[in-house]
């Protein structure tokens, strides 16, 4: 999920299928990955609401938040 996040970095912004608020979530995530880590926190950053950030993060990543911190979490143990 970490090189997902790099790779996301990298793409040109009008072909970009991920919506700005998640990107800005996602970075703060992979850049606080060490500090603990909430949904909320993440809401917080995309300057969405809670369901529209929910419904956004499900469809485009086809996962919860929580799901995607642990999963970027263990990845990130497994280095």
């Amino acid at each position: 999920l970490v090189e997902l996040w790099r790779t996301l970095r990298e793409v040109e912004p009008a072909s970009d299928p991920v919506h700005p608020g998640l990107r800005q979530a996602m970075g703060w995530a992979a850049s606080n990955i060490e500090s603990t880590i909430t949904a909320s926190g993440m809401i917080a950053e995309s300057g969405m609401s809670s369901t529209r950030f929910y419904e956004l993060f499900a469809e485009t990543f086809g996962t919860s938040p929580k799901d995607y911190i642990l999963r970027m979490k263990i990845e990130r143990a497994t280095e």
